[in-house]
């Protein structure tokens, strides 16, 4: 009976604390270790995640750090990179929502994606970095034949109106971003290269009347 309950309860509150403890203080390790052969089946020139954790408790994700690069036969190594990425949850509001079933009532206090610069490089050859990744994430799938459109009923239903939006939120969202280009077929004197910097600043967000 109640010695029971006390029991799994001590067991829940052990399990929940040696997760947290993974990944807060291991999930970058872990991750970093599962690296290489990912690197190696993209056929990328570099692969990094500088370090990330997870706080269970605290209601948190943030990755730092990371590095993805250009597929063999590109002059810049690195694709996309990432110097911070940071989301912050109310974790007490979320729990209440679960408990109440009331639907999704989510705060969130902190959203930051820092110097996020994606570069998109057409080489020499005329090959675009990203459609060569792409081809090399889809080689080897077999591509299903196309099924035939089932024929629709006479009377269609009446359609539903859409439902209220999820209670959402956010107290500060920082973003700012940065996409490149740079052509190296276009011209003989050299490469053509131009940039969008982006700066988003926002707060207090919500998808209701505060």
């Amino acid at each position: 009976g109640c010695g029971v309950l006390v029991v799994l309860l001590v067991l829940l509150v052990v399990a929940v604390i040696a997760v947290q403890v993974v990944l807060k203080n291991y999930l970058g390790p872990i991750i970093q270790a599962q690296l290489p052969p990912v690197k190696e089946k993209l056929k990328i020139q570099t692969l990094e995640v500088g370090n990330a954790s997870v706080n269970l408790l605290g209601g948190s994700v943030r990755i730092d750090g990371v590095k993805i690069g250009n597929p063999k036969g590109f002059q810049e190594p690195v694709l996309f990179s990432l110097n911070r990425f940071v989301v912050e949850v109310g974790i007490g509001k979320l729990i209440k929502a679960a408990i109440s079933r009331e639907g999704l009532d989510l705060e969130v206090p902190r959203v930051e994606l820092r110097n996020a610069e994606l570069q998109i490089i057409r080489n020499a050859e005329g090959n675009v970095n990203l459609k060569v990744l792409a081809d090399t994430l889809t080689a080897g799938q077999e591509q299903k034949p196309e099924e035939k459109p089932k024929e629709q009923p006479a009377e269609q239903p009446a359609a539903q109106k859409p439902g209220p939006l999820p209670k959402v939120y956010a107290k500060a969202v920082d973003i700012n971003t940065v996409l490149r280009y740079v052509d190296h077929a276009a011209s003989k004197t050299g490469p053509i290269a131009m940039a969008i910097k982006t700066s988003v600043n926002l707060r207090n967000i919500a998808t209701y009347e505060v």
